[in-house]
């Protein structure tokens, strides 16, 4: 049996959307960063709300997704 290693339709979505954010959010702010050698705090925490409540359950205040979701916005 052949593994399957395409993502469902939901996870390019979350990969989209991971990515989206990435470019209209992070990239613009990685120039000043590194030329003021400071963190944007600002959006790390923007980021950390959505990021790194992916795959806790809503009933817990997060998105409930999977654990193929959740690896795919840390690592895209």
């Amino acid at each position: 049996m052949a593994l399957d290693f395409e993502l469902s339709p939901e996870h390019e979505a979350v990969r989209e959307l991971a990515r989206r954010f990435c470019q209209q959010e992070i990239a613009p702010l990685v120039r000043e960063a590194e030329e003021s050698e400071t963190f944007p705090r600002a959006m790390f925490r923007k980021w950390a709300s959505w990021a790194c409540s992916a795959s806790l359950p809503e009933a817990d205040g997060g998105s409930g997704m999977d654990k193929i979701a959740d690896c795919i916005i840390r690592e895209d």
